[in-house]
């Protein structure tokens, strides 16, 4: 998964988890969704890049690596030196063991004289130093303890079952309404045109826009709401997918399905199953329809 967060900063992510955790939650390549993860201090567009089949697990002892998130262009870390002169630079926030305290401490609230745990005993913090500069961050979730060591003495730092899960719940949170269905190609009933279904995917419902007013006036009164009322229950792909156009600009345009998208945003959904088509592989006749139709949108 990769996640876009503002300029040159950006977050990717592996998650090791069981097919059937995917199938579930409706995950497939090429799906783009909101994200929103305070732990990683990540909001921004997501899209995922790729599933595939896992890879070996190393033998030997030790738990597993089951997530890994780099997030580039964190400009908010704190570099930890040690008595032993080796250094610990990190996000403020991330935990590592104060024997002192007795708790697990933000990188940023440790004081020179704490004691970390490593490997081989204790080891006094000499200095803290909050850093302003951009740097690339990692982060890994850990099968069972949820802790690892860092730098060669072994500091112990920790990455809570809580925050993990947290993470991977904010990776779900734009799906409240579920998906089921198979994708299968629609032909646009004015023009003729194919939109296939390898082109399906979720664009970002903020940048799709409609043809025309929602609702048209031809609706009856409350249709958006008894639209959404019916999605509540489930979006079959099937049935539901939205035929949209995908414009130079990087926009969508939509070509068929306004009233659904409108009722989707009703329910707090931020993307909608849709078949993609890129405007420059559309027949010049059935550009000029659209332009035509619609002589007030920009068709480039």
């Amino acid at each position: 998964m990769a996640v876009d967060h503002g300029i040159g900063s950006y977050l990717e992510a592996e998650m090791l988890r069981p097919q059937e955790w995917a199938e579930f939650h409706q995950l497939f390549p090429a799906k783009s969704f909101r994200f929103h993860s305070e732990d990683l201090e990540v909001t921004g567009a997501a899209i995922i890049t790729a599933i595939q089949s896992a890879p070996a697990i190393a033998e030997g002892d030790g738990p597993v690596v089951i997530s890994r998130f780099v997030t580039h262009g964190v400009n908010s870390l704190a570099t930890v030196t040690l008595e032993n002169g080796e250094q610990l630079t990190g996000t403020r926030q991330h935990p590592i063991w104060c024997e002192n305290r007795e708790e697990w401490t933000q990188l940023a609230e440790l004081q020179p004289g704490d004691l970390a745990r490593s490997r081989h005993g204790l080891l006094q913090v000499a200095q803290v130093t909050l850093l302003h500069d951009t740097q690339t961050v990692y982060n890994l979730e850990v099968h069972g303890e949820h802790v690892y060591e860092l730098l060669d003495c072994g500091i112990l730092v920790h990455n809570s079952e809580e925050d993990c899960a947290k993470i991977a719940s904010e990776l779900l949170a734009p799906n409240r309404v579920s998906r089921f269905g198979e994708v299968g190609p629609s032909t646009h009933r004015q023009t003729g045109i194919v939109f296939p279904a390898e082109g399906a995917t979720e664009p970002p419902l903020s940048k799709i826009e409609p043809l025309h007013p929602v609702p048209r006036s031809v609706k009856p009164e409350g249709y958006i709401d008894e639209l959404a009322d019916t999605l509540r229950g489930g979006f079959d792909r099937s049935k539901g997918t939205a035929d949209v156009f995908r414009m130079p600009d990087g926009t969508y345009r939509m070509a068929n399905g306004n009233h659904r998208a409108e009722a989707m945003k009703r329910l707090g959904e931020e993307t909608i199953p849709s078949r993609v088509l890129d405007w420059k592989d559309v027949p010049a006749e059935a550009q000029k329809w659209f332009r035509e139709r619609f002589p007030d949108l920009n068709w480039f």
